[in-house]
């Protein structure tokens, strides 16, 4: 890994707990919509984080979580942006603790599968503008894919990747890459007799790794997830982002020890951010340049930062996107 990273390929466990139930903040409400997509319906459970005063009408921030995880992988950061007047949502996937997996099983967890139900959920709230899609790691993969789609052109105004995977497969994702086994994992974990105990022993290895999941069924369907992210897909969606010129935020750590930090600058090539748009916390956590009003393609790289960046450094990741947001809102007036 870059800078000072130590290349492990698993996280600390003090890093991972964001997908457990916790205090969620201020403003905070956890709702359902009924939507279409895949063939089938869906029952969405999504988070909102809304402050006083706030309307249906307010700007939209979007989130996408991860794998395993929750609409707990934005609990550092929902109230507060919301604070500062926008209606923040996150959706939760199938399978990972609060959105049932529809009983046909069309849903295979793909990351464009997770792109439709997610555009089915924007329609169904009608959500003509986005002011910002915002995905945390796999996340990352959902809102490229969602800001490449046509459909949502003029509904996407920009996109926020926080500690996203890469174009290539990295650190602990690697073990998801054996051929068919992940796939006959998925399916035996649900047999029974055998499916319990394979599931107990799948999770533990996933926990053993350093991820936290709501349940155990979330831990090894991550497995299959993982198994299921097409890298040459988001290669493609990245390089469309940056033909458009869609304004980006991009927020990583250099201590990342789930997506190595190696991966990221061809993230940038392919988002076609200038070099003089990347700023870089020290390990004082001291940025080293300060952006442009008029910049909206923007790399800010964390020294120390782990892939929980959001959690280990929430007030200056909160002030990035906040200067960010800002500074879009400026030039759309």
């Amino acid at each position: 890994m870059s800078g000072n990273s130590e290349s492990q390929g698993v996280a600390k466990p003090d890093e991972c707990d964001y997908a457990l139930v916790q205090e969620m903040g201020e403003g905070f409400r956890r709702g359902t919509s009924r939507i279409s997509a895949l063939g089938t319906s869906f029952t969405m459970v999504y988070g909102e984080w809304t402050a006083a005063g706030s309307t249906d009408e307010s700007p939209v921030v979007l989130c996408v979580h991860g794998t395993p995880a929750t609409e707990g992988a934005f609990r550092p950061l929902g109230s507060r942006i919301a604070a500062e007047g926008y209606r923040v949502l996150v959706v939760n996937f199938p399978g990972m603790g609060y959105t049932e997996i529809d009983s046909e099983r069309c849903y295979d967890f793909s990351v464009a599968h997770k792109a439709e139900l997610v555009k089915a959920f924007i329609f169904k709230l009608e959500l003509n503008r986005i002011t910002m899609l915002m995905g945390h790691s796999v996340g990352g993969q959902v809102i490229g894919h969602l800001a490449a789609d046509r459909d949502l052109e003029n509904i996407v105004q920009s996109v926020c990747f926080v500690c996203s995977t890469g174009v290539q497969p990295y650190g602990s994702q690697r073990y998801t890459m054996v051929p068919y086994l992940p796939y006959l994992l998925y399916r035996a974990i649900y047999l029974p007799v055998l499916g319990p105990v394979l599931r107990y022993l799948a999770s533990r290895i996933v926990h053993s790794l350093g991820f936290r999941a709501k349940s155990p069924e979330a831990a090894v369907l991550s497995i299959y997830e993982g198994h299921q992210i097409k890298f040459d897909v988001f290669a493609k969606d990245l390089a469309r982002l940056g033909e458009r010129q869609i304004p980006v935020l991009f927020v990583y750590g250099l201590r990342d020890r789930i997506v190595e930090p190696e991966c990221i600058p061809e993230i940038i090539t392919l988002l076609d951010i200038p070099q003089d748009c990347v700023k870089e916390y020290s390990d004082e956590d001291q940025p080293d340049i300060t952006f442009h009003d008029d910049s909206l393609r923007r790399v800010v790289r964390f020294k120390t930062g782990t892939h929980r960046l959001h959690f280990k450094k929430p007030e200056q990741v909160l002030s990035e996107i906040s200067l960010f947001l800002e500074a879009l809102r400026r030039k759309s007036r």
